[in-house]
């Protein structure tokens, strides 16, 4: 093959890639669109739970997904009281609801109850009530909820009145590899900015050399160390200095990888050396196990 046509494919490849409006993310979401899809047409089920590490498109890939199919949504995020809550599902009581990073209603016993109504599965009629005296409370007291809602969470909290949510709703946990989070970013990189595309490769090629298991990084860090690059580049300075310190360590999953790989070392031993790198309880080694184990799960379900 001649110079000259090898330099024609790479242009046309890389124009190809820099050219597209959105990364295809599919292949490590696959499983949001089934759930989707299942939840918008389902006569019993109203509900989705989606938990998984912040900043990798988890609700990115929800309102495209929804976007995509020209299906009206609600998008609600924020901090809000159960009285606020009641109020919206009174408001959108025939709409899609979609509660992007909820985790403040997960702590608040009276919307954890007011939700319940919402997705009752059991009962023809789902109702929702807010039985108060105050004044701020507008219209009834009682409705008929008859939308559906997709909760979109960083955690989920393993407590009793949480887990009778969770029984109402399709629950899936997006558990990420090391290896997934690169494939991604690489992904994203095919999307054109400032940056060349040999660039941003090179920022992902850093970020997979530099990081680990242990690193805390999503795709915000991979967009803030673009920037820090463009701005390295026009006045001279290193850039992978600086980019160093958007990727820190979770010292307890540093520790317990480090725990892990002692040779011949029974668990309590693990522990033990656990304890000794980060000060952690028992309990978080146990902790920090279970979301391994859980990523761990979900790669080989889907043959990764």
């Amino acid at each position: 093959m001649t110079i000259r046509k090898t330099n024609m494919i790479r242009k046309k490849r890389n124009s190809e890639i820099v050219d597209k409006k959105y990364a295809d993310l599919s292949k490590w979401y696959s499983s949001i669109h089934i759930y989707l899809d299942t939840v918008l047409n389902s006569d019993d089920m109203h509900g989705l739970i989606l938990e998984g590490e912040g900043g990798f498109g988890k609700s990115t890939i929800i309102e495209q997904h929804l976007n995509e199919r020209k299906i009206p949504y609600r998008k609600i995020k924020g901090h809000m009281t159960a009285l606020e809550l009641y109020h919206k599902l009174v408001e959108y009581k025939d709409d899609i609801i979609f509660f992007d990073d909820c985790e403040g209603l997960f702590t608040n016993r009276s919307a954890i109850s007011i939700l319940k109504g919402a997705l009752e599965t059991i009962e023809g009629t789902r109702t929702i009530q807010y039985n108060t005296t105050s004044p701020r409370l507008i219209g009834n007291s009682e409705e008929v909820f008859k939308g559906k809602i997709i909760f979109s969470c960083n955690g989920y909290p393993d407590d009793v009145n949480l887990r009778a949510l969770k029984s109402r709703c399709f629950y899936e946990y997006v558990g990420l590899t090391f290896k997934d989070k690169i494939e991604i970013m690489t992904e994203i990189a095919k999307l054109k900015n400032k940056l060349s595309f040999d660039e941003r490769m090179d920022i992902v090629r850093f970020i997979s050399n530099f990081a680990s298991e242990s690193h805390i990084f999503n795709l915000r860090a991979q967009k803030s160390i673009e920037g820090l690059y463009l701005t390295c580049k026009n006045n001279g300075s290193d850039w992978t200095i600086v980019a160093q310190r958007q990727l820190p360590i979770d010292e307890t999953l540093w520790a317990y990888y480090k725990a892990i790989n002692i040779k011949c070392a029974n668990v309590n031993q693990q522990v033990a050396h656990f304890k000794m790198l980060c000060g952690a309880s028992r309990r978080t080694f146990y902790r920090v196990k279970q979301k391994v184990c859980q990523i761990s799960q979900i790669c080989m379900n889907e043959g990764g």
